[in-house]
């Protein structure tokens, strides 16, 4: 499903519209660990902004919030 991320990439996240992302009723995003592919989270857009910016700056780390997904897999905020 998944191709290589280049390897000098400076992102830790990438973000992907699916399948899943259209046909969802919350529309989830899918977020993949960029440094570990078999990482992967989803997160409704109304709180993709806060999981790229504290990725971004490095303030939360990418288990954090997959810790936080519901049952589905889904983060829905904190």
């Amino acid at each position: 499903m998944l191709g290589k991320a280049s390897s000098d990439s400076e992102h830790a996240v990438l973000f992907i519209a699916d399948t899943t992302t259209m046909t969802h009723q919350d529309r989830p995003i899918l977020c993949v660990n960029v440094f570990d592919p078999q990482q992967t989270f989803r997160v409704v857009p109304s709180e993709l902004w806060g999981v790229e910016n504290n990725l971004t700056l490095a303030n939360m780390d990418f288990d954090e919030f997959s810790y936080a997904a519901g049952s589905e897999g889904i983060f829905r905020g904190f």
